[in-house]
């Protein structure tokens, strides 16, 4: 009864989707829990950070303290009396002995150095190599003597112990403060890797570097990184005064922790950095983590253990008795309940069940009963549908015979000397005759659209040239009824089918016409974005709210009971709306009774002005001379032969006419001349058409006789074999002009058009 995949009852994947269960409702407890542990976790990085980050604080500290001290040095230096003495021996024993036994932490300088005025040094604590004892060079010495102050020159890499050595100088003055020259204290900046370094943490490595990214000092492998260049600290560290990063980018490929800070020295600038190994640093925070995550898992265990024996003690049994009774219901057995000597929830579960069971069966049963019904229904639908269409098709071929035999009489009568009474009356035949032609034109429409025959061929064009063409056509009628009727211009290119186009605009305009009795008329275009408005506005009697969606369905006509022929057929909005289906687009109606209405569509706007038009309407036939053609004409209905053959021959042509194409064959055989067109109605007797006839008589002559074909039938299987042919054809009834237009068209060897 239903449509079921097979069903096992799985008691261990119920079991499963109750731990599951159980797992969902302590989630958010074990939310709180691993929430706390990443919260210890990372509390303790940034402990970890920030303690890094202290280390190099307090080395950058501690080289301020030592710059500060080493400018207090150069001032009392440069004030000592032995620097005055020309005993220069004695100099140099007493820097000596300041250098290595007065000053705390000696390893911290290098040198002191005293010099005249031209740049010779003729006193120091650490005698210079030969040839090597001025310092006339050194930017820090001529800026001494130009601006008698203190500076900080840039470090140099010392020629004796391979290290960076910092100067600092100032000046020496006598006791009238003139210039006597240039006090020097060089600061040796390796004594971060000897002195600092060993109370890092274990394995952290301490490095010093330039301001563009050169390692000064490195505390690991100082022989081999002294002087390198490393881009990813000068990338990291230019521009910022402090920080923390992460890398594995300092040598051993350790993944490592990095602190670094910046150290002003004079105009320059130093960064020291402390990199320690993770692990080293974020030791509490991984500890951390640890208890956190065992304390999770132990939690989950516990609960899972808890919800197992629950499970199975509490709710599987119940639910496996449920379950059966709902793969017996599955299978198609509606009848199947549960019993379950329970007063809990799932006791109310199983009589729930058992209720919905009884329903369901209910359900189905008066489903089943409706679907049968609802089919029987669509049946007998689709046989009216079916019907309805081929009495159209057969209704409309029939009544098109006498019409397009009416049409080709009174064309022929139009060529005769009639008395002026009889004009009148000639005029009025004509015009009922036009209506109708009008009536069975929109019932070919229809059954071409629901057929698919019509398809949209979409193209770039301009609209002004088709409003023009709507104007002309319009405005004779409309001043006709005293109408006043504006086309407005408009030099917008559209992306749409002309042809299509055209007969909506058509439509809608001749309703437009047709319904207002006075005040005016009105289509223009309104750009919207990317589209164009194309709208039809009248002062007509309007459509109320009710009808507005009803206008658009077959026969359907607002105010008119009593049927008048003289307002159409109700099919022209039935018509726009398939159209503007094909189009892509959709129709607007806005309308008030009393206050006119107003038709628009909203088509794809192109901004493409120079395009030039290429197809607005099909090409029209050339109304050459037939004179002296010589025409076969074949129709089953002797009235439509016999009229087709009296206009033709008053047109000039020579006619053959047969009722079928063996006499037609045989006709021609007795002639010598190959005809010039062939004109053949579609329906013959038996099971010939027109197509045959065409094909056979031009096999034949072996030849590619121009042929015409007329046809009544409107059935969408009719008008899809007449199209697929390829031949031109025209729709009965047909007007003579219209005849006489695509018969000049063939004979004189022109493009072949449509009169659909």
């Amino acid at each position: 009864m239903f449509p079921t995949r097979s069903l096992t009852l799985n008691i261990g994947g119920l079991r499963a989707k109750l731990l599951i269960v159980v797992f969902i409702a302590v989630l958010p407890a074990l939310g709180v829990i691993l929430y706390n542990t990443a919260s210890s976790r990372q509390l303790a990085i940034s402990e970890a950070e920030k303690s890094a980050l202290e280390w190099v604080h307090v080395i950058s500290n501690y080289q301020r303290d030592l710059d500060r001290q080493t400018r207090t040095m150069v001032e009392l230096l440069a004030r000592d009396p032995i620097v005055f003495s020309k005993d220069h021996d004695a100099c140099n024993r007493r820097f000596a002995d300041l250098l290595f036994n007065a000053v705390n932490q000696p390893e911290n300088f290098f040198n002191f150095v005293a010099i005249d005025l031209n740049g010779d040094i003729y006193c120091a604590a650490r005698k210079g190599e030969p040839g090597n004892m001025h310092v006339r060079d050194r930017e820090y010495f001529w800026q001494v003597r130009t601006m008698e102050k203190p500076v900080t020159g840039g470090y140099v890499f010392g020629k004796i112990i391979k290290a960076p050595i910092v100067p600092f100088a100032g000046p020496i003055f006598d006791a009238r403060h003139q210039l006597k020259g240039v006090m020097l204290v060089t600061v040796n900046l390796s004594w971060l890797s000897k002195t600092i370094a060993p109370r890092l943490p274990k394995g952290a490595i301490l490095s010093l570097y330039d301001s563009n990214g050169t390692i000064l000092v490195h505390s690991s492998d100082q022989s081999t990184m002294v002087g390198k260049k490393d881009a990813l600290f000068s990338k990291l560290l230019t521009g910022n005064d402090d920080g923390v990063f992460s890398s594995s980018d300092v040598g051993d490929g350790i993944e490592r922790l990095n602190a670094f800070a910046r150290i002003p020295y004079g105009e320059h600038s130093f960064y020291v950095v402390v990199s320690i190994p993770r692990g080293e640093a974020y030791a509490n925070a991984n500890a951390t983590l640890k208890r956190g995550l065992l304390i999770l898992s132990a939690a989950i265990c516990a609960i899972l253990l808890a919800a197992w024996w629950i499970g199975n003690s509490l709710i599987l049994d119940s639910i496996d008795h449920l379950m059966a009774a709902v793969l017996d219901m599955t299978a198609g057995k509606l009848s199947a309940r549960v019993t379950l000597r329970r007063r809990d929830e799932i006791g109310l579960l199983g009589r729930a069940f058992n209720n919905m069971a009884g329903v369901l069966e209910t359900a189905v049963s008066e489903a089943e009963r409706l679907k049968s019904e609802a089919e029987v229904r669509s049946h007998q639908l689709e046989l009216v549908n079916q019907a309805k269409s081929r009495f159209l098709a057969a209704a409309s071929h029939d009544l098109r015979q006498p019409m397009h035999a009416l049409n080709l009489y009174l064309g022929a009568l139009t060529l005769h000397q009639l008395p002026p009474s009889a004009l009148p009356v000639l005029a009025n035949v004509r015009l009922c005759a036009e209506t109708m032609d009008e009536m069975f034109r929109a019932l070919l429409d229809i059954s071409q659209l629901d057929a698919s025959i019509v398809q949209a061929e979409i193209g770039i064009f301009p609209i002004e040239q088709l409003l023009e063409r709507v104007r002309m056509e319009f405005l004779p009628a409309a001043q006709a009824k005293g109408l006043a009727l504006h086309v407005a211009p408009c030099s917008a290119f559209i992306k749409s089918d002309p042809v299509l186009l055209s007969r909506i605009l058509s439509n809608l305009m001749a309703n437009a016409v047709r319904y207002t009795e006075h005040g005016k008329i009105l289509l223009g275009c309104r750009r919207k974005g990317n589209q164009l408005q194309l709208a039809v506005y009248d002062t007509g009697p309007g459509i109320a709210p009710e009808h507005q969606a009803e206008v658009f369905e077959e026969f359907y006509q607002v105010g008119n009971p009593e049927r008048d022929r003289r307002q159409g057929l109700g099919l022209g909005l039935a018509i726009v709306k398939r159209l503007a289906v094909l189009l892509d687009t959709h129709m607007t109606l806005i309308s008030r009774p009393g206050h006119g209405s107003m038709f628009a569509l909203d088509l794809p706007l192109v901004h493409a002005e120079n395009l030039v038009l290429d197809r607005i309407m099909p090409a029209r036939g050339n109304d050459g001379e037939l004179a002296g053609a010589l025409v076969v004409v074949v129709d089953d209905e002797p009235v439509i032969l016999d009229a087709t053959r009296t206009l033709l021959e008053q047109w000039g042509c020579t006619v053959i006419a047969a009722t079928s194409g063996s006499a037609a064959i045989e006709q021609l055989s007795l002639s010598s001349e190959i005809p010039d067109a062939l004109l053949c109605d579609y329906r013959l007797r038996g099971n010939e058409t027109g197509i045959d006839v065409i094909n056979a008589i031009r096999n034949e002559y072996n030849e590619n006789i121009p042929a015409l074909l007329i046809s009544g039938d409107t059935g969408p299987q009719r008008v899809q074999e007449i199209q697929a042919s390829g031949l031109t054809v025209l729709h009965k009834p047909v007007l003579d002009h219209m005849l006489h237009a695509a018969l000049a068209t063939l004979v004189n060897g022109k493009q072949e058009v449509s009169g659909a």
